[in-house]
């Protein structure tokens, strides 16, 4: 994760366009969906270590199209908002009273900087998104932690998701949360299941072509926003995370980039804003995140 735990410790974040930065050594969540980027205190260090990580890596599956060396610093430009037409989508934006306040006051300061604002917009399918994402996740993982964890060295006794499971059934004692999702993850069966193909044309279709693509392109915007985060939740390991929303999503679901900078304070809990859009365009979005 990038975008919350940035946002909730009032860092900047940004998460890629998936393939944009190498995932090679990274232990697997799901191909489709992982991408590793820089939280920093600064969108100018934002930008210098997005320069430096964005390298095209033979072994990666995005090498072909991969844009190749790019100094994302000429994007720090002061008067980045000016002219940037932004849109609202309020089915995304709109999640917690309190976030949706803040965020509110936030465009006013979009504004003055010279953004223009098209509010009450929509994604449209966000619930049958989210289930056909959770679909691919549990599939996803499964194929790319086996793949992971056979190529692992002889010190790593663990060489599949199911001799994970079996490793923690046999370890109570060093475990503190339950498997649920390891085990439904591992009843799965491979990437040729039409299931699995049947979420990913939906996500092809209603998260990126039909989604934020089209919403992009009728409304000729340059970014997306919406508040980052609720305000932080007490740890809990019992009954797990006190979660109240947050947008992160559409753009995860689709791979596409995000960037989320600090926007301000509930008392002492910090709240983010974000701004993403189409694939690969993390140069506007950082123009946009800069001059907020």
């Amino acid at each position: 994760s990038i975008t919350c735990p940035a946002s909730h410790t009032s860092l900047v974040g940004l998460k890629p366009s998936v393939g944009l930065i190498s995932r090679s050594g990274v232990v697997p969540l799901s191909a489709s969906q992982d991408s590793p980027g820089p939280m920093t205190r600064t969108v100018a260090d934002t930008a210098l270590l997005l320069t430096v990580l964005a390298q095209p890596d033979p072994k990666e599956a995005s090498f072909a199209t991969h844009p190749g060396y790019f100094d994302y610093r000429q994007f720090l430009k002061e008067d980045g908002l000016k002219g940037k037409r932004i849109g609202i989508a309020r089915n995304v934006s709109d999640f917690n009273a309190v976030s949706t306040a803040a965020f509110n006051q936030a465009l006013t300061i979009l504004k003055a900087q010279g953004a223009i604002i098209i509010d009450n917009l929509e994604l449209p399918s966000q619930e049958a998104l989210s289930q056909a994402e959770f679909d691919v996740l549990l599939y996803d993982f499964k194929h790319d932690l086996n793949q992971y964890l056979a190529q692992t060295s002889k010190d790593v006794p663990v060489k599949s998701l199911e001799q994970l499971i079996q490793f923690n059934e046999k370890n109570t004692d060093l475990t503190r949360f339950n498997q649920m999702l390891l085990t439904m993850a591992n009843d799965k069966t491979d990437l040729t299941s039409p299931n699995y193909q049947q979420a990913q044309t939906l996500i092809a279709s209603k998260a990126r072509k039909n989604g934020i693509d089209a919403l992009m392109q009728t409304h000729q915007l340059d970014a997306i926003a919406a508040p980052t985060n609720s305000p932080a939740w007490v740890i809990d390991t019992i009954n797990g995370d006190h979660f109240a929303g947050a947008s992160s999503s559409p753009s995860a679901i689709a791979g596409y980039p995000l960037i989320t900078v600090p926007m301000s304070y509930h008392h002492e809990l910090p709240l983010g804003i974000s701004f993403f859009g189409a694939s690969l365009s993390e140069g506007t979005l950082i123009e946009i995140a800069y001059g907020f």
